[in-house]
């Protein structure tokens, strides 16, 4: 499942050169860095 994850990252990625709600961008990052914790904890 971890790819569906990625996938979905990389569709939001134009939000970040646009000006979207700091809110909007705040929570990508985070579902970005829970993406990242769970990419990191199944390859170890």
């Amino acid at each position: 499942m971890p790819t569906v994850h990625r996938q979905l990252l990389a569709r939001c990625r134009p939000l970040d050169g646009t000006p979207a709600i700091p809110a909007q961008r705040k929570a990508r990052r985070e579902y970005e860095n829970r993406v990242n914790t769970l990419m990191a904890d199944i390859q170890r």
